[in-house]
């Protein structure tokens, strides 16, 4: 009986170590944060000020998320790493959530919650308004 309680709870530990993403398991990440975003999907207007340009991609298909704001919790900047050659951050998330963002029309203004996970490059949506 104690050999099958300290497996449930190794099980347990293992499921909360790991973050839903959409059908697809993200691997805890020391330096995730929860950040908010407001950016345009492909193109910006004219006036706005970018701070970062990052490739997101889920299923094959790749978009460009212009960042014009990005706050996490003490952190007035997120920075997401999108340099030349990086990979493009993985998006994950309820379906709901992962379609609104990926079929927005380009130029779309895209306000979200999500957290960051610097290290699976990978972003979970957790809220998101277009």
């Amino acid at each position: 009986m104690l050999h099958e309680l300290q497996g449930i709870a190794v099980c347990s530990a293992v499921f909360v170590a790991l973050g839903f993403g959409g059908g697809r398991a993200i691997a805890s990440d020391p330096g995730e944060q929860t950040t908010y975003v407001e950016g345009y999907l492909d193109e910006a207007p004219a006036d706005a000020e970018p701070v970062e340009t990052i490739e997101i991609t889920r299923d094959g298909r790749e978009r460009v998320l212009i960042i014009v704001t990005a706050r996490s919790a003490g952190r007035e900047r997120v920075a997401f790493g999108g340099e030349a050659g990086e990979l493009p951050l993985q998006v994950r998330g309820a379906k709901k959530e992962v379609s609104e963002l990926m079929t927005s029309n380009p130029g779309e203004r895209i306000r979200a919650t999500m957290k960051y996970y610097p290290a699976s490059r990978a972003v979970l949506i957790q809220d998101i308004d277009s």
